[in-house]
C-alpha cells in the first residue's frame, strides 16, 4: 500500500547552469511532506563539465580543451568529483525527506541505498556484471557507467546521478584531468568508462521509478515544475550559477 505522494519530472533547460540551479531550487523548497514526499527528475545537459562544489577547476578540467571544443564549465551545489555530461548522458535527481534518509543512516549510507536502487534497475534491464563501488558509483563489466553526488538541506536530501548511454567518450577523456594515487583531498578519481548503448532508456526509467516507489512507499505520478521552483531556479541562476565567481572560484 502506498503511504506517500511522489512526483515524476521530465524537465530540463537548454542551459546546463539552469539545470543545476533547478536541482538546487527543488532541494531548497522540498518539504518532505505529502504530496511533496519525494520527487524523481530525469534530464539531460548539453556538452559540459560539472565540478563538485569544493573543487578547483584548474586542477580538474583541461580548460584549453574545453574552450576549443565549446564545452561549458559549470559547478553544482553537491560535493564529489568532476563529471562530463552531454546529451548522451541521462541524469536522474532524487529529492527525499532528510529524516527518512541522511538523518537515519548518514548521507553516505543514504546515498549508497539510492545508488543500489539505480544498480538494481540496470540489472533488471539486462545490463551485465553491475556492481556498486563505494556510495556513489556504478560499474558494469569493470567500467564506470554512473557517478553520483549528494547535498542536503534542513528538510531534504538531493541525490543526483549521471548515466552514460551514448556520450562522446573522447570529449569526456579530453576535458577531464586524470589524477593518480595518492589522491589529494577533493580530487576526482579517474575510472575507465563505457556507454550502455543497448540499454532501453524508457524501460529503465520506468523500472527505476518503480523501485523508488516501492522502496519508499510512495505513489509517483507525473508532475510539473512549480512556479515557485522555477522562480527560485531563475534567481539562483542569475545570482550564482551564471557567475564566474561561482564556477571558477574556490568554494
Amino acid at each position: 500500500m502506498d503511504n506517500h505522494g511522489g512526483r515524476l519530472l521530465e524537465a530540463e533547460y537548454p542551459n546546463p547552469n539552469m539545470n543545476l540551479a533547478l536541482d538546487h531550487a527543488i532541494a531548497k523548497l522540498h518539504t518532505g511532506r505529502d504530496p511533496d514526499y519525494l520527487t524523481v527528475r530525469f534530464w539531460r545537459n548539453p556538452s559540459c563539465v560539472v565540478l563538485g562544489r569544493g573543487q578547483n577547476p584548474e586542477e580538474e578540467v583541461d580548460m584549453r580543451f574545453c574552450r576549443e571544443n565549446e564545452i561549458a564549465v559549470c559547478r553544482r551545489v553537491s560535493g564529489g568529483g568532476t563529471v562530463y555530461q552531454d546529451p548522451g548522458n541521462v541524469n536522474v535527481s532524487l529529492f527525499l525527506p532528510r529524516e527518512d534518509a541522511s538523518d537515519r543512516i548518514g548521507i553516505h549510507g543514504a546515498s549508497a541505498e539510492l545508488t543500489d536502487l539505480l544498480a538494481e534497475s540496470l540489472r533488471a534491464c539486462g545490463v551485465s556484471r553491475v556492481e556498486r563501488v563505494g556510495p556513489y558509483s556504478v560499474f558494469s563489466e569493470g567500467k564506470k557507467v554512473s557517478g553520483a553526488a549528494s547535498y542536503f538541506t534542513r528538510t531534504a536530501l538531493l541525490h543526483h546521478a549521471t548515466l552514460l548511454i551514448s556520450a562522446d567518450l573522447s570529449r569526456l577523456e579530453g576535458s577531464l584531468i586524470h589524477h593518480s594515487p595518492p589522491f589529494r583531498r577533493g580530487a576526482s578519481r579517474y575510472s575507465a568508462t563505457k556507454n550502455l548503448t543497448d540499454l532501453p532508456i524508457e524501460l529503465w526509467e520506468r523500472t527505476l521509478v518503480g523501485s523508488v516507489s516501492e522502496h519508499f512507499g510512495a505513489k509517483i505520478i507525473p508532475g510539473e515544475i512549480t512556479a515557485e521552483e522555477n522562480a527560485l531556479a531563475l534567481n539562483l541562476f542569475e545570482s550564482k550559477y551564471s557567475k564566474e565567481s561561482w564556477t571558477m572560484g574556490a568554494q
